[in-house]
């Protein structure tokens, strides 16, 4: 918490940047989760986020939509499970996105990403109890060989960590110079 709490920043650029996003759909019994960055001079701010249980993801998708149409971002999101029947409906509304599959090893990626730009100072994120439960929420294991495994603590939700991790990860793939981080 200490690494979370070192980024915290409510002095958010009014200028405008680049925007990437990040949405973890959830399930029926888990949260839908989305969070939008904005790159400005190298670094990644979070400007919103929106974490939420119980609607359906078609009424979830239809407000992002509309999100998108007045901002234009690109987009990551989990596919995992249910995730590619949703990565099809957003593009369907002319959104940029692409999906991802957290296995294990993209977790690490997506994670490890988001660590690194924390320690460098390059993500700014406002103060805000439900992410940071949801940052803490995250645990990890090393295997006999050498891989890490992640799961989330009992009771918790991680959904909103892994919207943030997938909207820093869409700034990096999407190339946003200096926020380019090759682990």
């Amino acid at each position: 918490m200490t690494l979370v709490r070192s980024c915290i920043s409510d002095d958010i650029p009014s200028v405008d940047g680049e925007l990437f996003a990040g949405y973890d759909p959830g399930g029926k019994r888990s949260y839908a989760a989305f969070v939008i960055v904005r790159s400005v001079d190298e670094r990644l701010y979070m400007v919103y986020k929106k974490c939420e249980k119980g609607r359906s993801y078609a009424e979830f998708n239809v407000e992002l939509a509309d999100l998108y149409k007045k901002n234009m971002f690109c987009m990551l999101v989990d596919e995992t499970g249910l995730g590619s029947p949703i990565v099809e409906h957003l593009k369907e509304f002319g959104m940029d996105v692409n999906g991802v599959q957290l296995t294990n090893k993209r977790k690490e990626e997506l994670l490890s990403n988001l660590k690194i730009l924390m320690e460098t100072k390059k993500l700014a994120i406002p103060y805000d109890e439900e992410l940071f439960n949801a940052l803490n929420a995250i645990e990890y294991k090393r295997t006999g060989v050498g891989n890490f495994v992640f799961e989330k603590r009992q009771h918790t939700h991680d959904d909103l960590a892994y919207a943030l991790a997938l909207a820093c990860l869409a700034a990096r793939e999407y190339g946003v110079k200096g926020v380019i981080i090759k682990i």
